[in-house]
């Protein structure tokens, strides 16, 4: 889709420069020059339309160029989707989707929201601190976390470059086993954006 895009700009900008040019070569055959003889026949009038052209031309390039380095800018950029739909995870259990960020990477954002039947906690961690949760859950940091409750929602730009990280959904209820549910239902959307480097 974006090639497509891509290839649109450049012929929209090739057309609109051709269509200039046929315009100038229009005016010369009116004024009955030759291309051989065009220099010598311009009047005072066409002199002043051709430099108008000549700007025109040059702001078609200006633009062409700011374009293409906008163009560069886009395919640099990612957005990675690292859950969206529906997650059931069991009681004392967790479920975990891992990325990683490449080292260099800019205007990093991992963004997202989630909607539980059951109080759930919902944690972003590097590698490091994800391994020491799964030796003891209240060990260790996390980028961003969602306390035990049914819905919460991320915007975090934290995260450092060239690590891996764990988006992890916990079910642990607090409650008798008998009168605990057996699972939790969750509704997730959640993203990261970056520049690549």
């Amino acid at each position: 889709m974006r090639s497509l895009k891509i290839s649109f700009l450049r012929q929209y900008l090739l057309i609109k420069l051709i269509l200039k040019l046929v315009g100038f070569l229009s005016l010369l055959m009116v004024l009955g020059c030759s291309e051989s003889e065009e220099i010598n026949c311009v009047s005072e009038e066409s002199e002043a339309q051709i430099v108008q052209l000549q700007a025109e031309i040059t702001s078609l390039k200006s633009e062409l160029a700011d374009r293409q380095a906008a163009v560069k800018t886009l395919e640099k950029a990612t957005q990675l989707v690292l859950i969206k739909g529906d997650v059931v995870i069991a009681r004392n259990k967790h479920k975990r989707f891992s990325f990683d960020l490449p080292a260099g990477a800019t205007q990093v954002r991992f963004y997202g929201s989630f909607k539980a039947d059951q109080k759930i906690e919902v944690l972003l961690r590097d590698e490091a601190n994800y391994l020491k949760w799964r030796q003891n859950s209240r060990s260790g940091r996390s980028v961003w976390r969602a306390i035990p409750g049914v819905s919460g929602d991320a915007d975090t730009s934290r995260l450092k470059t060239g690590n891996t990280y764990y988006l992890i959904f916990y079910f642990a209820p607090a409650c008798k086993l008998l009168a605990c549910p057996k699972q939790a239902i969750i509704s997730a959307d959640f993203s990261l954006n970056y520049q690549a480097p």
